[in-house]
């Protein structure tokens, strides 16, 4: 439990008491896992920005992310792991998130954007540019960024989990683009989940041929765990569970 970011209640007020006398210990639970090299579990930038916060502007930052549905900071940078989106920076747009978060709705106000930005502002320069950026990726991502590369096409996964198989323009055709980055077709074909290595990328979408572009990939977005399909996420990883972060044993 985190402190002040939750309402005093009398179930905090025993825990609290029963943590001050050691008649508790505490074990156990489940953290929604990284995402990238070099993430970070957004409930934990406060600490690791040393921004200096009072009580009331933590629980403004906690009603924020959760509001997002943010679990850690690779939900929020783009897929080079460079830059944190503008819609995220500005609290204007939600996070495609696997997990089921608390039905509550929280209003963003002004002052909840104000704090967000505090402590995002220490991560950032003033493009929005990581100074650490974020590496290779560890899992595959959550929703936000469904497009892939690979050595037979583009990969389009859905959010049935099916996955749809772009071919690249053929170079007789193909328009020189301004960064030479790469263009796919709108055609698709729906192909089973196959192994080898694939690039997470984001991807532009010509709304007057419907042509994919995408920006040429590095390192940084391989999927490390490229030799196997996704795995899927399981059902009980649930916010009850992500509530639930610790079990409470007394002894």
């Amino acid at each position: 439990m985190i402190k002040n970011t939750i309402t005093p209640t009398w179930i905090t007020s025993i825990q609290s008491n029963a943590v001050a006398e050691s008649l508790l210990a505490i074990h156990g639970g489940w953290t929604p896992p990284k995402q990238r090299e070099r993430d970070i579990h957004i409930g934990d930038l406060p600490e690791y920005t040393e921004v200096d916060l009072s009580d009331h502007q933590l629980r403004l930052f906690h009603q924020t992310f959760q509001a997002l549905q943010i679990t850690t900071l690779a939900d929020i940078v783009d897929a080079s792991g460079k830059t944190i989106r503008l819609s995220s920076f500005n609290c204007t747009t939600a996070t495609p998130s696997p997990y089921k978060w608390p039905t509550r709705k929280t209003t963003i106000t002004r002052e909840h954007k104000e704090v967000w930005q505090a402590v995002l502002n220490r991560l950032v320069s003033n493009s929005r540019t990581l100074y650490s950026q974020l590496g290779q990726w560890l899992v595959a991502p959550n929703k936000m960024l469904p497009y892939q590369k690979s050595n037979r096409g583009l990969i389009h996964i859905q959010s049935t989990g099916e996955w749809h198989l772009h071919l690249q323009v053929t170079h007789r055709s193909q328009r020189l683009t301004r960064h030479n980055d790469m263009e796919y077709q709108s055609e698709f074909e729906v192909v089973q989940p196959f192994a080898g290595q694939r690039w997470v990328t984001d991807a532009c979408i010509s709304t007057t041929t419907g042509v994919i572009t995408v920006p040429t990939v590095d390192q940084a977005n391989m999927l490390q765990c490229s030799d196997r399909p996704p795995p899927q996420v399981s059902v009980v990883h649930t916010w009850q569970r992500f509530e639930q972060c610790k079990l409470i044993y007394i002894h």
